[in-house]
């Protein structure tokens, strides 16, 4: 099962303007937001697998007070939180969102953060747990080092 998922993920990011690693900040945050353990663990997985570190995966909890967002990253995480909590964006939060991204940027954030949602649906009544792939990986790179 994680194999599909995973590949359907890396299908997705091939062509995005934003990067790699914000798309799966977007997917990493909507899925600890929906206590989606599966998908939080795919997306760390697979940041884990590109060297993106772990330290803002990590810190995603409580981005707001972390220090290692940048500004880009901090008005993006503070859009998908809102469009997850009300389905509706303050104009502040809107205005803030288009000084760091483009309409096209704005566009794939709004994207990857439904298709995240769509997933945690599927996966949360089904009890889909998450399946350790991230320490997987973390034990493939301790191998071959």
């Amino acid at each position: 099962m994680w194999n599909v998922a995973w590949s359907w993920i890396m299908l997705q990011m091939r062509g995005l303007k934003i990067s790699e690693e914000l798309a799966l900040l977007i997917h990493t945050r909507v899925a600890l937001q929906n206590g989606c353990a599966f998908c939080a663990d795919i997306a760390m997985a697979q940041a884990y697998q590109a060297r993106l570190g772990m330290v803002k995966f990590q810190a995603l909890s409580d981005w707001e007070q972390a220090t290692c967002f940048s500004d880009r990253e901090r008005a993006v995480l503070r859009y998908v939180d809102e469009i997850n909590a009300t389905l509706e964006v303050a104009d502040p939060t809107f205005e803030e969102l288009r000084k760091h991204l483009d309409e096209r940027e704005i566009a794939e954030v709004t994207v990857m953060n439904a298709l995240e949602n769509y997933y945690n649906r599927i996966n949360l009544p089904l009890r889909i747990g998450p399946d350790g792939l991230l320490e997987i990986q973390q034990k493939r790179s301790a191998t071959a080092a």
